[in-house]
């Protein structure tokens, strides 16, 4: 018999974890980076923990997470369009 692999999630978080991340924070301001990554891992069920320097990123963007449209909810990274002409001949 094969061992079943528990259901863990690789990767880097998505937006609406980061958003997560953000108001647990805020809530709990005692908290060190290290104790809200290893919420993090124990919340999303994470492989791994994220690094505190990753921690410390997404609460000095938390802007970007605090009202997130629901289109924006299942990507991970937002990127800036350097030519909007290319990018608009492209989609239409």
């Amino acid at each position: 018999m094969t061992k079943q692999k528990p259901n863990l999630q690789t990767g880097g978080l998505n937006r609406v974890q980061k958003a997560e991340v953000v108001k647990y924070a805020e809530k709990n301001p005692q908290k060190t980076h290290d104790d809200i990554a290893q919420w993090a891992q124990k919340e999303f069920n994470l492989a791994e923990s994220p690094h505190r320097t990753t921690i410390g990123r997404i609460l000095a963007s938390k802007h970007e997470f605090i009202n997130l449209s629901i289109r924006d909810h299942t990507i991970k990274r937002a990127r800036v369009v350097k030519y909007s002409v290319l990018n608009r001949a492209t989609v239409n």
